[in-house]
């Protein structure tokens, strides 16, 4: 291609704009003029020909109309060099990729060996192992001979008549495989099901497969579906609901039988829930003459731009952020209820703080604005239904004072100390103790302990427990800490929910100093490298009586009169590591990628966009999962996450975006509600059904 590149060449030198000569010409001769390219070159080369964002430049502006007057076959030379370094760019990208690949696997290979090398010492199985190791005794695969497998299935084969599966959707293709190999008997021969009273039951709702990281795959349970359909197993379609009132089944029925338009695959909010041989939604309520509500708030606008000014020390405002603003509108709500005492007929009764079910998409951040914004309206709430002990503030403050004990220059850990209600320093305190200091926030606290009745106290309390901290054990260190009224302030600030992390965290150190030396500095070194977490079960509980807080996925199987779910406009993450399991034909391939996805291989992108394809359709099942959770009242809202192009085709839809297009486009009678008052939505409108 060296003759035509040095044509193009001359044509930029002699009819080129000043632009071109400028950005082209002098890469093109440094790069032709060279035999052996460099990386680095064939990098520059290349942005000759693609754009940064890796297109290729498009031929109407480039070259520009008399470099194609002085050379004619201009345009077909640059589309030959854009397929060439295409293809160059796929073969690296591949190689690259395979390179990485294989010695990861090489690696992984390795540390498999010591693992299972470490169970067969220690003689345990992990449960990965449970299914492996009980479907290799049902097939020909592994180590087992035919003549133990035909033993195995002859002692089963005695033994079982009834198999029942319930959350079928759910379950993995590796635990199909035994379910299968054992239900496989009862058709054949004189295993048949009519010949011994043997059954098959088997229970699955498809719409709400939510667990693909556990290895779900709803497209496999269709599949299985479909095999003992072709067997004789009767398929009976359950739309009878016994739970929700009408509202809210016929908004959900609008939500999935709705589209917005799109040319995303997958983006359509029936894709993953509807099935393709359906042609629409539809639940038959058991409730049809009990009253029910949806109420769709506005979003809630995004933060202001607060310039770009550099304040010290930060002026820290209440409910500035999204989420704080959403957490009082939240409480405010959850107040009215109370206090107007609203009936909920699916209890026969007047609501109380039990009937409150809040759901998340995720976790964080929202969790701890909520909870203080319900204590703060004096609302009894759980708190978050999974709860790890070591992210608890309440716990984190203790270990921050843990570790100021063990390095007293810890300055950080000692300002954590400081702000937390073990000590209530105020931002501005700690600012004047720490702003100009000549030695460490401690030494500097020692010198200014007459300036205020708060430091003196913060000092004494630091000093009392720097004396006792070599002699007591980490029980009775976190113990003495909490004894000086640490407890009582900690829960006054914190709530209720604190309450658990303490006594879970208390109950870990007793059972830590079982079984290692009773100190300070290993239990905190031990801590690194564990994790306490608690799930607080709700249901069956007659004393329970507080609002429960709780992601869509942990709600699965339960149920409340009022849901609300908080945060529907944000849209499921991007998978952004660069290591992944990939599901390619019958294999699961792991591929080590870097990268823009861009520069990455077309396998590569393939894979990706099926993921995000499957991710989306999962996205839909946990919204129909979180819809139908409501009994007799639903609440929606969000917040706002930036400017958003108005039919843009190419645009992937949150769950709130999919809510109001249904709201719009349905036949449902939705009103503007002027009745509810809520904040920040003085000048936008609340509708229900």
């Amino acid at each position: 291609r060296t003759p035509s590149l040095q044509k193009l060449l001359q044509a930029f030198q002699e009819q080129g704009t000043k632009a071109e000569k400028e950005n082209y010409v002098p890469k093109m001769e440094k790069f032709l003029l060279q035999s052996h390219q460099q990386e680095n070159q064939l990098n520059i080369w290349k942005n000759i020909f693609f754009t940064d964002k890796g297109e290729k430049r498009k031929l109407t502006r480039f070259p520009t109309k008399n470099v194609k007057t002085f050379l004619p076959q201009a345009e077909e030379i640059i589309e030959i060099e854009q397929e060439a370094l295409e293809d160059f760019s796929e073969k690296k990208a591949a190689l690259l990729t395979l390179q990485r690949s294989m010695a990861l696997i090489k690696l992984s290979g390795e540390v498999l060996k010591c693992w299972q090398q470490r169970k067969i010492e220690k003689m345990l199985l992990d449960y990965n192992d449970l299914i492996d190791k009980t479907a290799e005794l049902l097939t020909d695969s592994g180590k087992n001979n035919r003549r133990n497998i035909d033993w195995v299935h002859y002692k089963l084969d005695e033994g079982i008549d009834h198999i029942l599966v319930d959350e079928a959707q759910d379950t993995s293709p590796n635990q199909w495989k035994i379910i299968t190999k054992l239900a496989d008997i009862f058709f054949e021969g004189d295993g048949r099901l009519e010949q011994h009273k043997r059954s098959l039951f088997v229970v699955g709702d498809y719409k709400q497969s939510i667990y693909s990281f556990q290895g779900a795959r709803p497209e496999y349970f269709r599949e299985i579906q479909e095999k003992y359909k072709n067997l004789g197993v009767s398929n009976i379609h359950l739309v009878t609901n016994f739970r929700s009132t009408p509202p809210i089944l016929s908004f959900t029925d609008a939500v999935f039988n709705n589209h917005l338009p799109t040319s995303i695959l997958n983006n359509r909010s029936k894709d993953g829930v509807i099935a393709h041989h359906e042609e629409a939604l539809h639940h038959r309520p058991v409730r049809l003459n009990e009253n029910g509500c949806v109420e769709i708030w506005p979003l809630i606008p995004a933060d202001a731009d607060k310039g770009s000014d550099f304040i010290f020390p930060p002026k820290i405002e209440e409910g500035e952020n999204v989420h704080e603003k959403m957490a009082e509108t939240i409480a405010i709500r959850i107040d009215q209820f109370l206090k107007e005492g609203f009936y909920v007929s699916s209890k026969g009764r007047p609501c109380e703080p039990k009937d409150f079910l809040i759901l998340l998409r995720k976790r964080h951040p929202l969790v701890q604005p909520l909870t203080k914004a319900l204590n703060k309206y004096e609302i009894p709430t759980a708190g978050r239904d999974r709860l790890n002990i070591l992210e608890h503030i309440a716990v984190q403050d203790l270990l921050a004072l843990a570790h100021f004990m063990l390095q007293p220059n810890d300055d950080y850990s000692l300002a954590c100390a400081l702000r937390s209600p073990l000590f209530e320093i105020s931002e501005e305190d700690l600012y004047t103790l720490s702003y100009k200091r000549s030695s460490s926030l401690f030494e500097s606290l020692k010198e200014k302990q007459s300036e205020k009745v708060s430091f003196q106290k913060a000092f004494e309390k630091l000093s009392y427990l720097r004396q006792i901290v070599d002699f007591r054990t980490p029980f009775e260190f976190f113990s003495e800490i909490l004894a000086q009224e640490g407890y009582e302030n900690m829960l006054k600030r914190l709530g209720d929910e604190a309450r658990d992390a303490f006594h879970e965290f208390l109950d870990f150190c007793l059972q830590w100093e079982k079984r290692n030396p009773p100190l300070l500095e290993t239990f905190m070194r031990a801590l690194d490298t564990d994790s306490i977490t608690i799930k607080r079960e709700y249901e069956n509980n007659e004393t329970f009586n507080a609002v429960r807080i709780m992601t869509t996925h942990a709600s699965k199987g339960l149920q409340a009169p009022i849901v609300i779910l908080p945060d529907t406009h944000i849209l499921p993450q991007h998978n952004t590591k660069e290591i992944e399991l990939y599901p390619y034909k019958d294999l699961d391939l792991i591929l080590w990628t870097k990268g823009n996805i861009n520069e990455q291989p077309k396998l590569m992108q393939a894979l990706k966009k099926d993921q995000r394809s499957e991710q989306l359709k999962e996205s839909h099942r946990l919204l129909y999962v979180a819809l139908t959770r409501a009994e007799d009242y639903l609440i929606i809202g969000g917040w706002e996450r930036g400017k958003r192009k108005e039919k843009d085709m190419d645009q992937e839809y949150s769950w709130y975006d999919h809510i109001q297009y249904a709201q719009q486009q349905s036949q449902l009678s939705f009103i503007q509600n002027k009745h509810i008052q809520l904040p920040y939505f003085e000048d936008a409108s609340i509708y229900t059904l």
